[in-house]
């Protein structure tokens, strides 16, 4: 998944950590990623209407730590799944 552009509404709809975070703290965080060149604000017509939009490097840069990640996360699924194969094998043994 890639992200093009996010806003404070969608990162409140996030995981129960995000949503607790008031919206003067999740525009800190935007001008801090928009410091350091990762989002550039997009504002819309309306007060206060800002659409962060992500910088296309920050994907280039981070492809491979994503990729990374997800094959890290695939070998620990295939433990998990061949733990539990184990498991019913010696289940069915002692039955």
């Amino acid at each position: 998944m890639i992200l093009l552009s996010s806003t404070t509404k969608y990162v409140q709809r996030g995981d129960r950590s995000m949503r607790g975070l008031e919206k003067a703290d999740i525009e800190s965080i935007f001008q801090q990623l928009d410091a350091m060149g990762w989002v550039t604000p997009k504002y819309g017509r309306r007060y206060g209407d800002v659409q962060w939009v992500v910088n296309k490097e920050v994907h280039r840069k981070w492809a491979a730590r994503g990729q990374e990640e997800e094959e890290r996360r695939a070998r620990i699924r295939a433990e998990i799944i061949g733990g539990e194969a184990v498991a019913r094998r010696r289940e069915e043994k002692r039955a």
